[in-house]
C-alpha cells in the first residue's frame, strides 16, 4: 500500500522531465537564425540549415544561398501502421517511385508490408500522392527491405525485397544453422501503377552461395544498373566460421557486404563477388553490414558499407570486374557514422549516387588533371554524421572516385537515420535547365529518429553552399558565439 501513494508523484516527476525535455528541444529549433553576441553585433549565422528553404542567409556576411523543397512523406501512427522504415527512392520518366516497410508494430521484427507512394514531376514541381499504395503485403508476415532500382533498356522498375517470419528477431535468425527466409521480386513497366505476381529468387541467389549464408538482407537502398546494362543489387550476408581464427559477431558469424548481379534484364540472377574478412589496425574486424553500390570508371564497383564495431567509421570496397569479385574493405575515416550508444550493433545505414560530372566542375573548386580524371563519376553520399547518436542527417560529395569525402552539409540537425539518394533531371520541361538535380528520403524526427519520412529536394550548388554554411555554423559554435 505504501508503494501505491508514491506512483501520483512518480507519474508528476516522470511528466515534468518529459516536459522539460521538450521545452529544450522547442528551444533548440525554434528559431532559424539567431544574432551573434555584442562583440559581432551586425552578423547573423545559420542556426537551422534543415528548415531554410529557398533563401539567402547571411554567415559572418557571407550569402549562402539554399534551394531546396522538402516534403513530408509518411508519418509514423497513420494509414494504417505504426512506423515507416527503411525508405529508398527511385526516378524514372518524370515519376519518383519511394518505398518503405509499413509496420504494424516498431519492432524490427514487426509484421510489416512493402508501400509506395509516388511523385509526379512537372517542370519543377513535384506534387505527390495523399494515400500510400501496398504493393506487396502476406498476412502475418514480415516483408523487409525493399531494394527498387530501374532497368532503363526496357523501362521496368523492379523492387526486391526479404520475406522473412515475424518476430523473428536478428539474434535468432543468427542462431540458425541455415537461413530461413525468401528473397522476392516483382516489377512494373507502367511506372508503378501495377505491380507483377513476385519472382522467387532465393535458390538462385542464396542457394548458390557457398559458405551457406545464415542470414542475409538487401539494401537498404536503391540499387543500380551499370553502363553496360548490368543489374547489381547489394546487400549483407553472414557466415558462420567454422575452425577459423576470425574474430566473430554474434554466434560466431561474420558480415560481408555482397552483390547479386543479372545479365539479361532481372530473368535470372546469380551471386557476384562479396567483401572479404579483414582487420583494421587494432585487430578488429571489418564487419560490412548494410551496403551501398555506385559505378565509377572503367566497369569499377564501390561498395560502401556500415561497419558493426563501435571503434570504425564506415567501410568501402572496390570491384574492378563489374561486381564480380571485391578486394579487402578499407575504413574511411572522413565516413563517421553513429555509435549507437547502448546498443550491440554500431553504425547505421547510408546511401550513395553517382552521377555525371558537370561541365563547369571548375565551379565547384576541382582541378582535373588527366582525361581519365573527366570520365570518374562524382559521388554524394547520406546518413546521420554523429559520432555517438543517430542524428546530424548529412550529404557529403566525392569528386575523385570515393577515394576523399568532403566535410559534410547537415541538412537535419535532430534525429535521424535511414535514407537514400536519388539524381532527375528536369531538362525536359524546363527552358531554364542548370543541370541535374537530387533528392534525398531520409528518416527524422525531433526526438525519435523515425517520426517521419521526408523528401528534400538539391543542387549541387546547394551541396557547395550546405558544406561551406554548416562548416562555419561549426567553427562559430566553436568559439562559443553561439549559445
Amino acid at each position: 500500500m505504501n508503494s501505491i501513494k508514491f506512483i501520483p508523484i512518480l507519474i508528476v516527476v516522470i511528466s515534468t522531465t518529459l516536459l522539460i525535455s521538450i521545452a529544450i528541444w522547442t528551444s533548440f529549433t525554434s528559431s532559424v537564425v539567431e544574432e551573434t553576441n555584442e562583440n559581432s553585433a551586425d552578423e547573423s549565422v545559420v542556426y537551422n540549415l534543415n528548415i531554410i528553404q529557398n533563401a539567402t542567409t547571411s554567415v559572418r556576411g557571407e550569402d549562402i544561398q539554399l534551394k531546396t523543397t522538402s516534403h513530408d512523406l509518411f508519418h509514423e501512427n497513420s494509414e494504417g501502421f505504426a512506423v515507416y522504415r527503411l525508405p529508398a527512392i527511385v526516378y524514372h520518366q518524370q515519376t519518383f517511385l519511394v518505398f518503405c516497410e509499413g509496420r504494424k508494430g516498431t519492432a524490427d521484427s514487426s509484421i510489416s508490408q512493402i508501400v509506395m507512394k509516388r511523385g509526379h514531376l512537372n517542370g519543377t514541381k513535384i506534387s505527390w500522392d495523399q494515400t500510400l499504395t501496398v504493393v506487396a503485403k502476406i498476412n502475418g508476415t514480415r516483408l523487409a527491405n525493399p531494394v527498387p532500382f530501374v532497368d532503363k533498356d526496357t523501362n521496368t522498375i523492379f523492387v526486391a525485397y526479404n520475406v522473412l517470419t515475424a518476430g523473428i528477431t536478428e539474434p535468432m535468425f543468427l542462431a540458425q544453422d541455415h537461413y530461413n527466409q525468401s528473397i522476392l521480386l516483382i516489377k512494373s513497366q507502367d511506372l508503378g501503377v501495377t505491380w507483377s505476381e513476385p519472382h522467387n529468387i532465393t535458390d538462385e541467389t542464396l542457394g548458390r552461395m557457398h559458405p551457406v549464408p545464415i542470414f542475409y538482407a538487401p539494401g537498404p537502398g536503391h540499387a543500380i544498373q551499370m553502363k553496360s546494362g548490368r543489374l547489381v543489387m547489394q546487400g549483407n550476408y553472414y557466415y558462420r566460421e567454422i575452425n577459423s581464427t576470425h574474430k566473430t559477431y554474434k554466434s560466431n558469424t561474420t558480415d560481408h557486404g555482397v552483390v547479386f548481379v543479372s545479365d539479361n534484364h532481372g530473368q535470372n540472377w546469380r551471386p557476384g563477388g562479396f567483401v572479404p574478412y579483414a582487420e583494421d589496425n587494432k585487430g578488429h574486424a571489418i564487419d560490412t553490414s548494410e551496403s551501398s553500390v555506385v559505378e565509377l570508371a572503367n566497369n569499377t564497383l564501390c561498395i560502401n558499407s556500415r561497419t558493426l564495431s563501435k571503434s570504425q567509421p564506415r567501410a568501402q570496397a572496390l570491384s574492378t570486374d563489374g561486381g564480380d569479385s571485391f578486394g579487402s574493405p578499407v575504413l574511411v575515416k572522413e565516413l563517421t557514422e553513429p555509435e549507437n550508444i547502448g546498443d550491440v550493433a554500431s553504425g547505421c545505414e547510408g546511401s550513395t549516387l553517382g552521377f555525371t560530372a558537370p561541365k563547369n566542375w571548375t565551379k565547384y573548386g576541382q582541378v582535373k588533371s588527366s582525361a581519365s580524371d573527366k570520365e570518374q563519376p562524382w559521388v554524394l553520399f547520406s546518413n546521420p554524421a554523429d559520432p555517438f547518436i543517430r542524428i546530424f542527417m548529412s550529404i557529403r560529395l566525392s569528386t575523385d572516385g570515393c577515394q576523399t569525402w568532403s566535410k559534410p552539409w547537415t541538412i537535419w540537425d535532430l534525429a535521424s537515420g535511414y535514407s537514400d539518394l536519388v539524381q532527375y533531371d528536369d531538362a525536359n520541361n524546363n527552358k531554364d535547365y542548370q543541370g541535374p538535380r537530387f533528392g534525398i528520403v531520409y528518416e527524422n524526427g525531433y526526438i525519435d529518429t523515425v517520426s517521419t519520412v521526408s523528401f528534400m529536394t538539391f543542387t549541387l550548388d546547394d551541396v557547395r553552399n550546405g558544406v561551406k554554411a554548416t562548416k562555419l555554423r561549426a567553427e562559430l559554435k566553436q568559439n562559443q558565439i553561439v549559445s
